[in-house]
């Protein structure tokens, strides 16, 4: 076994794990500025709730796309 190949696939896997947070995160903010947008246009509170809990999960794939696949990439 080439252990070149191994650490090259890791780190090609490490940018596509970061790349892909970058791109849930842009989709977190464009959605939730809409929700929050559209609450204010239309008189209403914004509900916080979506983006909570929303957050949680883009904080466990930031955590996940970060620091568990660099590990793996070492």
């Amino acid at each position: 076994m080439d252990h070149g190949i191994v650490r090259s696939s890791g780190i090609a896997n490490l940018h596509g794990a970061q790349r892909g947070w970058a791109i849930h995160a842009l989709v977190y903010l464009c959605v939730n500025t809409g929700l929050v947008a559209l609450a204010l246009l239309q008189g209403r509170t914004p509900m916080l709730a979506p983006a909570l809990a929303w957050g949680i999960g883009l904080a466990i794939h930031g955590t996940v796309a970060f620091l568990v696949a660099g590990r793996r990439a070492r």
